[in-house]
């Protein structure tokens, strides 16, 4: 049983693909079979926040305990930095947060992990056709 998640800050860079890869495992290292779970991941401005600032796309390999984080460069393009991180005048980055919560089979609800989501600017852009 998971009691508390395990804190992950990511780096999502805008107009570019974003993947992530997790293994759910249980304590002596043998993979969580997780058929039939559910996942959602989300980031958004602050916790507590009603604003969604962009969701994951998510798949699975249940039987492996895989779970894959994607977010394409359509969606990552289209993230607003409302709180920018600035050095002089150049608006570089924003921090903002996420998480990776289930539904499991026995419908328990469960935070895997969370942490704070740090998007940047980028400078290439509108390259592949």
């Amino acid at each position: 049983m998971i009691i508390q998640p395990v804190i992950q800050d990511i780096d999502i860079y805008k107009d570019r693909d974003y993947s992530r890869t997790y293994f759910l495992k249980d304590s002596v290292g043998t993979a969580i079979n997780i058929t039939d779970w559910d996942f959602y991941s989300q980031i958004r401005p602050v916790y507590g926040s009603d604003t969604l600032v962009a969701e994951f796309t998510i798949t699975t390999v249940p039987a492996s305990g895989i779970v894959y984080l994607n977010m394409s460069h359509d969606v990552t393009i289209t993230i607003d930095i409302p709180t920018p991180i600035s050095i002089s005048s150049i608006v570089t980055s924003s921090n903002m947060v996420w998480d990776l919560v289930t539904n499991d089979n026995t419908s328990s609800r469960y935070s895997l992990i969370e942490g704070k989501c740090t998007i940047h600017e980028t400078v290439t852009r509108d390259v592949i056709p």
